[in-house]
């Protein structure tokens, strides 16, 4: 009997092992269900000029792209990215109606002058409403070279209403406004094609348009009479405007809005770096200090206590360099932004504080005052001194090896390779000047 039972046990078994893999083929069968969702086919082909592409150019495809099923073709969309899949430019197929098929062509402006060199992907994606396909073509940018638009050139009186042709260095006149009072601190954020000035003692900002130089876009006043704009300086990365006042740093985005501000102090001289802004603090009655913060959070990083009094701060070949007064002896100190650490102390030569200028180039600093424009080099050593320039206003120009400056009331253009002077404005009278480029 117990042999039998045992028989039994084991033919009970053998049968529900043999169901088991039947059942679950029937359960995979009954479960599986068709596929409603069919995947379109798409393709691409270039339409004319297939490279290589610059600012201005016009990139156009055809494309092509099928569905069967109960789907239809919903959207068609471009996209161009880079290596790194960042997206800088898109469009979407404006005739692409629900159907089973889609023929048409699509094509992307390259308006964007800081489009940089090398090689793209052109990605078209046909959607349906629930799946998509996409096709690549690659193609080749080269970006835009940054040239010099305009010089602009301020009297005393406001706008004078000057412009300089990039090309043909000719004057243009205008006048543009006339009666505005004094101005200072004149920029131009070549990417919006705008100029900034501040009037009224420096206490009102104020942005206009260089194609309608009589329309007013923007006026940012203060509330109290007491606060004033100080200085400012490019942040090339974002293409905006730092300005540091008696209360903080403010900065004005591509837009021309305002968009940050970081409260402090007395804040004078600035200079905006990579990572960084550097402004000078100088407190009555304290030391004065260089203070560091980061341009992503606004978060001050470090604080170096000099003591010194700063005619200038200035970005010298990845080092904050600092024109000082000590005792009476002017000077230039270098900090290291790696290390936050002094570097060295140049004395000067015996310089006189009015219309004291600097800037920096490619080959180094350069200084002027009552005594001539002097060259230091990238380590901080003296070079030597053009004694017959006195200029009271300085700027590198961007995309030459040029120094533009007021001197004696004109606007002179030189060489600082050859030591040579270049342009020389048959008008004098002037005291601002900027600088407007095409991108």
């Amino acid at each position: 009997m117990k042999i039998m039972s045992i028989k039994k046990e084991f033919s009970t078994y053998i049968w529900i092992m043999r169901w088991i893999p039947l059942c679950l083929v029937l359960l995979a069968f009954f479960s599986c269900k068709k596929d409603e969702h069919a995947i379109p086919t798409v393709n691409m082909e270039w339409l004319g000029n297939q490279g290589p592409f610059g600012f201005g150019d016009a990139i156009n495809v055809k494309v092509e792209a099928n569905v069967i099923g109960d789907e239809k073709i919903e959207k068609i969309t471009l996209h161009l990215s880079d290596g790194q899949q960042k997206i800088w430019l898109s469009s979407t197929a404006a005739d692409a109606q629900p159907s089973y098929s889609y023929q048409g062509q699509l094509s992307l402006e390259l308006n964007d002058p800081y489009l940089p060199s090398g090689q793209y992907f052109l990605k078209v994606t046909a959607y349906t409403a629930h799946t998509s396909k996409s096709a690549f073509l690659e193609c080749t940018i080269i970006e835009l070279q940054k040239k010099r638009r305009n010089i602009f050139v301020i009297n005393n009186n406001g706008f004078a209403g000057a412009m300089i042709d990039t090309l043909s260095f000719s004057m243009q006149m205008g006048p543009w406004r006339s009666a505005l009072g004094a101005r200072y601190l004149p920029m131009v954020n070549s990417y919006n094609k705008s100029f900034w000035s501040c009037q009224s003692g420096q206490s009102t900002l104020e942005m206009m348009d260089i194609s309608n130089p009589y329309s007013e876009l923007f006026t940012y006043p203060f509330a109290g009479s007491n606060n004033y704009f100080m200085d400012a300086d490019h942040d090339d990365a974002n293409h905006s405007i730092w300005f540091s006042t008696q209360d903080g740093m403010r900065q004005f985005d591509k837009n021309g809005q305002f968009s940050h501000w970081i409260p402090g102090d007395n804040q004078n001289q600035l200079c905006v770096t990579e990572k960084y802004l550097c402004v000078n603090q100088s407190t009555p009655g304290q030391p004065s200090d260089l203070k560091l913060y980061l341009k992503t959070t606004g978060s001050m990083i470090h604080t170096w206590v000099h003591g010194l009094d700063i005619i200038d701060v200035f970005d010298l070949d990845g080092k904050i360099g600092l024109i000082t007064l000590n005792n009476g002896e002017y000077g230039v100190s270098l900090f290291d932004l790696e290390t936050l650490l002094p570097i060295n102390w140049h004395p000067l030569l015996s310089y006189s504080s009015n219309n004291f200028q600097c800037l920096t180039t490619g080959n180094g600093l350069w200084i002027s005052d009552e005594n001539g424009l002097h060259h230091w080099d990238n380590q901080g050593e003296w070079e030597n001194t053009l004694g017959n320039y006195h200029p009271t206003r300085l700027l590198a120009d961007e995309t030459e090896p040029l120094i533009w400056m007021i001197d004696a009331g004109q606007l002179k253009g030189f060489h600082y390779l050859i030591q040579q002077e270049v342009f020389q404005s048959t008008d004098n009278g002037y005291s601002e000047l900027a600088i407007g480029y095409n991108k």
